[in-house]
């Protein structure tokens, strides 16, 4: 029977340091390094006394009898031959380190320049830049020129960065999914420039090395053909598996609502569900922003008036250069507050409110203009103008839309825990029932409709009352899917006021299969630790944020584990798409008309990049790769 062979790279042999004066061996201070001979330079195979002894007596019998083993003229021999291989070696380092520090430099360049989303060829721009910044400031330290020109950062070295760092985000990014319990996913669909169909993803988890909550771009995925349900569904689930992402991970998924994406058969959420490869109990939510959106829609009186609204503006604005700059020279003559009419675009969310505010701002200055005016559409828009019931349709609509327009503003931003929009919708509810009220009495909160009642008569303000009816049996009708979390989301704000036989403790068994006891029983031992209470009351209760970081950074999961696992899972969840929708802007800016060539590839890395709130690690990268100079 054979017997296996030893192998020297387990056996942990270790060097010496005798064996310097002994054998005139020396071990360099690097990882997988050898003994190295300081008279000849030659290494050996094993860090062995034999090889190193035998190398020794073979090779250098006659540095044995000139320098005497023991004798101050050997001690002082060897450490003159160990600092003229130590300083020969350093240059040689010093050269690697210039080339190394080029190298970072570049990807550096490269990663600003994609946080920016500026194109690959601005780095010819840059460098051009570098160079002329330090003929001047460095006009006679040739060293420092001369070492910023070495930097590589071509067209194509600029593109090769990008690859290297997105890819290495991504690396990271799955990293962190792989150890994360759970995580969330916001989903939307938006074309591109070129009309090609972009599937947003983006994903929140908890950082189990940090203990901090991240929103990151998981992938852009370019859909060709139809973007109906299934073709969503099979680019989710390929790029799972391809990338081998745990489907059962997924706890919810919020989507802008389309058809596509949350139809009751055919829609992507109902066949996630469905699949036996993901979460049979995922939640679904439509975007708390979109279906504010919604809410909002006119009748068709209302509608019109803002139509004409729409058309005296594009009258203003479009129908000639030469009379949007009369409008403009009229502005800057009669001192206007506003130096222009603001155009309206159905896909922007606070369009609409910023319109109508502006053109009820500007109507004296309007009606004028259009009296100068000689184009015959001018009449019909100063008949318009003139009547009274239109005015007070404007102000009423300015004024309205202007509350929205605050209440949409509060909804938007990253890092928005559920339980703030729950909130937030909650109270705007409440306002609306206000707002009823008030609309046909003293009109407080609608001050440009108070003022256009007190200047002119007979203003007929039934429409007004109709349609605040209207919108508060929308958005009672609408969030159905939050309303199932409405008491259970207070947890993570009201947390010691709740009861323990609350609404929100059926809530939770509903939605998050929760433990009627175990979770009563932990809620009563919560609210009676002093210790949490004079946490919570000192650093978090006067504030509307960071209660994930209170019960990530005091409370015991081993003490509460029902109930901080049901935490957890609520500040994973998306309440909105508005990080897909910002993250559309960016593609839009990326890949515009002066760019429409760009990849798919391309533009999901610098997405990637420009999206994300990691940074590399930009020397480990350098380290793990080959560098060069610049020619």
């Amino acid at each position: 029977m054979d017997k296996k062979r030893r192998k020297v790279e387990i056996e942990n042999r270790q060097f010496l340091p005798e064996w310097t004066y002994q054998y005139s061996f020396i071990l360099p201070d690097r990882a997988g390094a050898l003994p190295v001979c300081l008279i000849c330079h030659q290494t050996v195979a094993v860090m062995k006394v034999f090889n190193i002894k035998r190398h020794y007596e073979t090779s250098h019998k006659s540095f044995a009898e000139k320098f005497p083993v023991s004798s101050e003229l050997r001690k002082s021999k060897i450490d003159n031959l160990r600092m003229k291989y130590k300083s020969a070696t350093n240059i040689l380092n010093h050269a690697m380190t210039e080339q190394q520090k080029c190298a970072q430099a570049s990807l550096n360049i490269s990663w600003t320049l994609a946080k920016h989303m500026k194109p690959f060829t601005d780095a010819d721009i840059v460098k051009e830049c570098i160079l002329q910044s330090a003929n001047i400031l460095f006009e006679n330290k040739k060293e420092i020129i001369e070492t910023m020109s070495h930097i590589p950062i071509s067209t194509s070295t600029h593109t090769r960065n990008t690859e290297v760092l997105a890819n290495d985000n991504h690396k990271l990014l799955k990293q962190d999914l792989s150890v994360a319990d759970f995580y969330s996913l916001a989903l939307d669909e938006s074309c591109d420039i070129t009309d090609a169909a972009q599937l947003i993803i983006y994903v929140r988890y908890l950082n189990n090395t940090n203990g901090k909550f991240y929103e990151e771009l998981l992938t852009l995925l370019p859909l060709s053909g139809t973007t109906k349900g299934q073709d969503l569904y099979n680019a989710v689930i390929m790029y799972f598996e391809t990338e081998k992402l745990n489907l059962k991970k997924i706890i919810s998924v919020t989507t802008d609502g389309a058809p596509a994406m949350i139809g009751a058969n055919q829609g992507l959420v109902q066949r996630l569900k469905d699949d036996p490869k993901c979460n049979s109990d995922v939640l679904s939510y439509h975007c708390i922003i979109h279906q504010s959106v919604l809410c909002c829609k006119l009748d068709s009186s209302l509608e019109e008036i803002m139509k004409i609204v729409m058309n005296i503006v594009n009258f203003i604005r479009a129908k000639s250069s030469l009379q949007h700059r009369q409008f403009k020279l009229l502005l800057q003559e009669v001192d206007s507050q506003f130096d222009d009419l603001l155009l309206h675009n159905n896909v922007r969310w606070l369009s609409k409110g910023n319109v109508l505010n502006r053109f009820f701002g500007l109507l004296n200055e309007i009606e004028l203009f259009l009296l100068k005016s000689t184009h015959s559409a001018a009449k019909n828009h100063i008949k318009f103008i003139k009547d009274n019931n239109n005015v007070a349709t404007i102000a009423f609509l300015a004024d309205i839309f202007q509350h929205i327009h605050f209440f949409n503003l509060k909804l938007q931003g990253d890092q928005k825990l559920i339980c703030h929009l729950v909130s937030e919708v909650t109270c705007f509810c409440k306002k609306i029932e206000l707002f009823s009220q008030d609309v046909g009495n003293e009109k407080l909160y609608f001050p440009n409709l108070r003022k256009v009642c007190d200047e002119r008569n007979d203003i007929e303000i039934d429409n007004f009352i109709k349609f605040m009816t209207s919108l508060k049996t929308e958005f009672e009708r609408r969030f159905a899917d939050f309303k199932k979390i409405k008491n259970v989301v207070q947890l993570l704000n009201s947390s010691f006021t709740l009861q323990p036989d609350g609404e929100w403790v059926n809530e939770a068994i509903r939605v998050f299969k929760c433990d009627k006891a175990t979770i009563q029983l932990e809620i009563i031992e919560f609210q009676t630790d002093d210790v949490l209470k004079n946490v919570y009351s000192e650093n978090y209760a006067k504030t509307e944020s960071n209660y994930d970081e209170f019960w990530l950074k005091y409370v015991s999961e081993k003490k509460y584990p029902t109930l901080k696992l049901l935490i957890l899972k609520m500040c994973t969840m998306f309440g909105s798409t508005y990080v897909c929708e910002s993250s559309f802007s960016k593609m839009n800016y990326i890949k515009n008309k002066f760019r429409s060539r760009l990849t798919n590839k391309h533009l999901e890395m610098i997405m990637k990049i420009a999206c994300t709130n990691h940074t590399p690690n930009f020397k480990q990268l350098v380290e793990s790769k080959i560098c060069h100079f610049s020619h």
